[in-house]
């Protein structure tokens, strides 16, 4: 996975104290691996950049597309496929619909915290959600996902009453790419157990995600993207 966030996108609550983050250093065993993503957020840090994201995450969640055009950049990345820039993008990218599931994408992007970084042309940007702009870059993006939370159950089955195989909090598992529920995940966690955990628990790294730019003052959207 490339970690050009900038030009070819990269996508803990609103309002909570500054996260640290903390890279937990493989300690093999064997060919498992020991690894946490701790979760970040630098947005609170800088005072334009959390009002511009509150603004932002207010009109998502009343669904104003003219306030999410306004503040995309004209040559936005959305897409591997289809094309980019501002037209292009208020056309195929769903939020022209107030019920498209975007809606809720970007609600998800932007509640998750992320990181200030800098352009090539030395402009801020600002790189979020951490699980894509901090997963660690010898990991594969494709079949490893992030817990996002504390103290998750890792189930025998995918049920609620299954009994517990172990605790996870922000680990990196591996999924399992075959099993196929609307509910719950498959995986495989560092120490070679396997069990069940809820889509809302983990995130992928190539799940949506967003990088905003500061331009004159201003903060725009340049990246909102998932897959690689």
């Amino acid at each position: 996975m490339s970690k050009s966030r900038f030009l070819i996108a990269r996508p803990i609550l609103l309002g909570v104290t500054l996260f640290s983050l903390s890279l937990v250093g493989s300690l093999y065993k064997g060919d498992a691996w020991a690894e946490k993503l701790q979760p970040i957020d630098e947005g609170a840090t800088d005072p334009s950049f959390q009002s511009f994201r509150k603004e932002l995450l207010a009109a998502a969640r009343r669904r104003d597309k003219n306030y999410i055009f306004s503040i995309t950049a004209p040559d936005i990345k959305y897409t591997f496929g289809r094309g980019e820039g501002l037209a292009d993008f208020k056309k195929h990218s769903g939020f022209s619909d107030p019920n498209h599931a975007i809606w809720g994408d970007l609600i998800e992007v932007l509640a998750l915290g992320g990181v200030f970084e800098s352009s090539d042309r030395g402009q801020k940007t600002f790189c979020t959600p951490y699980v894509f702009c901090k997963f660690p870059d010898k990991l594969d993006a494709f079949t490893n996902v992030v817990v996002i939370k504390p103290n998750v159950p890792l189930r025998k089955t995918p049920s609620a009453n299954a009994p517990v195989v172990e605790t996870l909090s922000h680990d990196i598992v591996q999924r399992n790419q075959e099993y196929r529920d609307s509910q719950w995940i498959k995986i495989t966690t560092p120490n070679n157990k396997e069990g069940y955990v809820l889509h809302q628990e983990v995130r992928s790294p190539i799940d949506y995600r967003a990088v905003f730019i500061q331009v004159n003052g201003r903060w725009t959207m340049k990246t909102f993207i998932s897959g690689d």
